[in-house]
């Protein structure tokens, strides 16, 4: 299979040794994909990322401790040139089977978003990641799920999706209302659904690889937690 008409974009500030051995790993697995375009946007004070072979890289400056990931987002969207667009974290790792079944929705035209697992968003750590970080064998997740954190219960819809660009562009990309750690990927699926917008779930689950908590993983401060809150409220109000 090709994925030629696809773009993965990565938006990621390097926070501990751990990030970045997630990100290596993630970009690694895409890298083998056949006729698949990779774009990183690393924002920090320097880079601390490698420049990575087939993986278009673009640093951005930013002296700002808080991560604004919705806007760069919204630049990575504007740098893809391919019909779909995939939006990754820089930790997760999606069974390429779910993969390509999320794929095969948007080209048959019959979603505008798809999130490649059914809710579910287990957080992988300890002897299992190590274990899956050596042998690179998916099964060592997906037959080991009951030792796995699952993070957001049932309904995440965190960690990846793929939409068709010209649908996410029309529907407002990120909403940059939202700053460092925030709630806008529930934000997203309520607009889209408010929007009328076709999105649909693959089966299966995705799994998160185990890095630090740091400052741009959880609410920065209460002020900025009030104000993604006001503007999530703001989106599940409307009919």
């Amino acid at each position: 299979m090709t994925y030629a008409d696809l773009t993965i974009v990565i938006p990621v500030r390097i926070d501990s040794a751990e990030r970045l051995r997630n990100l290596n790993f993630v970009l690694n697995r895409l890298r083998e994909l056949e006729g698949l375009k990779i774009i990183v946007l690393e924002a920090d004070i320097v880079s601390k990322t490698d420049n990575y072979e087939g993986v278009r890289k673009v640093f951005v400056e930013d002296c700002n401790p808080l991560f604004h990931r919705t806007k760069y987002i919204n630049i990575l969207n504007s740098l893809a040139d391919t019909k779909l667009l995939g939006v990754w974290d820089s930790d997760v790792i999606v069974p390429l089977e779910q993969f390509d079944d999320a794929l095969e929705l948007l080209r048959s035209n019959s979603a505008d978003m798809v999130y490649p697992y059914d809710g579910r968003f287990y957080n992988v750590y300890g002897s299992l990641l190590e274990e899956f970080l050596q042998s690179r064998d998916e099964k060592i997740l997906t037959q080991n799920r009951d030792n796995h954190h699952l993070v957001f219960g049932h309904h995440s819809c965190g960690g990846a999706f793929v939409v068709r660009r010209e649908a996410y562009t029309q529907a407002g990309g990120e909403n940059e209302r939202f700053i460092a750690w925030a709630p806008e990927d529930l934000e997203r699926y309520k607009r889209w659904e408010v929007l009328s917008c076709r999105v649909l779930r693959t089966q299966g689950a995705i799994y998160h690889l185990w890095h630090p908590i740091g400052e741009n993983s959880r609410y920065f401060n209460s002020q900025i937690k009030k104000d993604a809150l006001k503007t999530l409220l703001e989106i599940c109000r409307v009919k």
